[in-house]
């Protein structure tokens, strides 16, 4: 017992000293990201995509019945209803839009570095159940991209942690445990308030929901299309922005190629279905390659940084691949549904925080494997 409130006492010191480094080295350094500006402590938002926040923050809800309209127009001519969806402007999800407006940016951000060092700590109670050491629990209460999205006030930390939530309730569900489908039901409601990437979250649930045995039969099946009609809401509500995040994705290149580039074909001197077959895979290759920080700068930034951001590769990508083979099926079924969205446009490892702690269990996991095997087995191998 006093072991252990020992280790608890030493991961909020980690946790409270990470995160006042950080602030110091922000603070003094221009840090500059892939969008061209210093990330700097409750200073001016270091992203792009704020600015389209900003504009949409007094009228968060106005346009939540968009889909309604969509449907009035398309029942009279549904030429004319996909016309006017396809002229609305980009609406984020009003609920973060509705805490910038409630709180301000500043505010906001003190309650962010507090939540991502709630997020830190439930990693690492995480990892302590999964019975991983105290020091690959340090790295998950200090794992850089946790604290750099601590202090970027973004969806990207809002979302990894009501994440947690919906994967922990979810995983409740299963073994029945009372009121648990309910919470993981509002906060899948939630995220998709949120961002549109929630979506693909939704046949995780209704998975979840099939398996439940507390649930009668009939209410499931009713339940089940609820949820799909809640989606589908959803979906004409998000389409007119991922149209556009379509359009941006397709500036995005991947080592100097355009993603319209591999779907011509880049191996120019094998035959056609060769070209095509490959062009394909090293896509799908470079945007796994990506999402794990393994790619070139967007902008001019320092070679030590783009260095900085691709270390954490070395335990996640091979935590994504053991995970494939080897997560329990819920896991794998999770882990899949969610970078659905990853790799249908632009592929960047900031999409990949709210899964962080399963992709660094199975990359610690991956490593154990490889000493077991290789130095522990031959030490007493005998001849």
């Amino acid at each position: 017992m006093k072991s252990l409130k020992l280790n608890l006492i030493f991961l909020i010191l980690i946790i409270i000293l990470s995160r006042l480094l950080a602030f110091g080295v922000l603070e003094q350094w221009d840090i500059v990201n892939d969008s061209g500006l210093p990330a700097k402590p409750l200073g001016q938002p270091a992203y792009l995509d704020y600015t389209t926040y900003l504009a949409n923050t007094n009228s968060a809800w106005h346009e939540i019945y968009r889909p309604i309209r969509f449907v009035q127009l398309a029942w009279l001519d549904q030429a004319e209803g996909l016309v006017w969806l396809q002229s609305q402007h980009a609406k984020p999800g009003p609920i973060f839009l509705n805490l910038l407006d409630i709180t301000g940016y500043d505010t906001l951000g003190w309650i962010y570095i507090l939540i991502g060092g709630v997020l830190g700590f439930s990693w690492a109670r995480f990892f302590e159940r999964r019975n991983l050491g105290l020091w690959a629990q340090a790295l998950a209460c200090c794992f850089p991209a946790l604290i750099y999205y601590s202090f970027l006030v973004s969806t990207d930390l809002l979302y990894a942690f009501l994440v947690a939530i919906f994967y922990a309730t979810s995983w409740s569900a299963l073994f029945n445990k009372k009121w648990a489908i309910i919470c993981s039901t509002l906060i899948l409601l939630t995220l998709l308030l949120i961002r549109p990437n929630a979506l693909s979250l939704i046949p995780i649930l209704l998975i979840v929901i099939f398996k439940n045995n507390q649930i009668h039969s009939i209410f499931k099946f009713f339940f089940i299309i609820l949820i799909i009609l809640v989606g589908i809401y959803m979906l004409l509500y998000y389409l007119p922005y991922f149209w556009e995040h379509e359009s941006n994705s397709v500036n995005t290149p991947y080592w100097g190629f355009y993603s319209k580039e591999f779907h011509e074909g880049i191996f120019t001197w094998l035959p056609d279905w060769c070209n095509n077959t490959f062009s394909l895979l090293v896509l799908a290759l470079s945007k796994i390659l990506y999402s794990v920080g393994l790619r070139p700068s967007y902008s001019d930034v320092s070679l030590w940084l783009v260095l900085a951001r691709a270390a954490p590769a070395v335990l996640l990508l091979p935590g994504l691949i053991l995970a494939i083979f080897h997560a329990h099926w819920f896991e794998r079924v999770f882990i899949f549904f969610f970078m659905i969205p990853v790799y249908v446009g632009a592929s960047q490892e900031r999409y990949l925080l709210a899964i962080t702690p399963l992709l660094l269990f199975w990359g610690i996991q991956f490593y154990k494997n490889i000493y077991y095997k290789f130095f522990i087995r031959n030490r007493f191998k005998v001849n």
